[in-house]
């Protein structure tokens, strides 16, 4: 048995609704990666510099694996499987940055 058009439009609807949540909240997460990040660069000192070097890595880095994630098919070959996928995988790295920088600095003895 096929579903009605309506019951395929409300799916698509909800993935649509889903995918535009988990876009706004990457969107926040980075927006307060970058308020972190500027507050270490403004140092202007050798941290920043170890810092800016290190944000320069990470996206190239997560460029080069995204990229070949996508062109083998990591992320499924469906469009919304394609976008959540994608979504995660950068979800997860600002995750990781954001962790990182708000790890209370270590004093060093």
């Amino acid at each position: 048995m096929t579903a009605s058009p309506l019951a395929a439009g409300c799916d698509l609807a909800r993935q649509a609704t889903e995918l535009i949540a988990e876009s706004w909240c990457l969107t926040l997460e980075s927006a307060a990666v970058i308020w972190l990040r500027l507050g270490k660069l403004a140092a202007l000192d050798a941290a920043a510099m170890a810092e800016g070097e290190r944000m320069v890595e990470e996206k190239m880095q997560a460029a080069l694996e995204h990229s070949a994630r996508l062109m083998t098919g990591g992320f499924g070959l469906a469009p919304q499987s394609v976008a959540r996928g994608s979504l995660a995988y950068y979800r997860g790295r600002v995750a990781d940055n954001r962790r990182r920088l708000t790890r209370p600095a270590r004093t060093g003895r």
